[in-house]
């Protein structure tokens, strides 16, 4: 316990610094592979950077942003149709919602027993009002918030979850998703010129 702690620590205090000093950290970064790296292999690996930061950056707030959404929707749902533990729940389905795919189906299930055990005549509306706010987050929060971040189709997030909560877990899960629009993004597309890159 105490190595974790101070494992915590120290990574927060690194982390802190590195934000602190984040300007010359990437400009001492930039020289270091402009030296061992010619003009077009820089220009390639500074666009692959910037498109991870951005994907990446994009993912995560708009992750939290449907998740925030998602949860004032139960809530407020909840509250007015009358259910048991509508703030319990709600805050369940925010944070889980945060892993894709099952998240939401874990909350419903723990958000169903709950109410199984304080009001089993009301399960059924709720069961209702799932589905009606799974919707709205699939077809329309999480494809105009985080879609246009991520640039995946269904598949392609199915087989990062996949693949992601086979090697890591859950942390996977999260992580794989941008990890693999990266690698699509730049296989897709061409690599810039180094003029883009000093452009920009």
């Amino acid at each position: 316990v105490l190595e974790v702690l101070a494992s915590c620590v120290i990574g927060f205090v690194v982390a802190i610094y590195c934000l602190l000093e984040k300007h010359r950290l990437v400009r001492n970064f930039k020289c270091v592979i402009f030296a061992f790296c010619s003009k077009e292999r820089a220009a390639y690996i500074l666009h692959v950077l910037q498109t991870s930061e951005q994907i990446f950056r994009g993912f995560v707030g708009g992750q939290l942003v449907v998740a925030l959404l998602l949860g004032v929707m139960y809530f407020v749902g909840m509250t007015l149709c009358g259910f048991p533990y509508a703030t319990v729940i709600s805050l369940l389905v925010a944070v889980l919602s945060l892993i894709p795919i099952l998240g939401t189906l874990i909350s419903a299930l723990i958000g169903c027993f709950l109410i199984l055990v304080a009001a089993p005549e009301k399960i059924w509306y709720f069961i209702i009002l799932y589905i009606v706010l799974q919707r709205i987050e699939a077809d329309l929060l999480y494809p105009k918030i985080v879609g246009k971040a991520v640039g995946l189709s269904e598949l392609w997030v199915l087989a990062a979850v996949t693949l992601g909560g086979s090697m890591m877990g859950i942390l996977g899960m999260l992580i794989f998703i941008p990890l693999v629009s990266v690698i699509y993004t730049c296989l897709l597309y061409t690599s810039p010129s180094p003029r883009d890159i000093s452009g920009s």
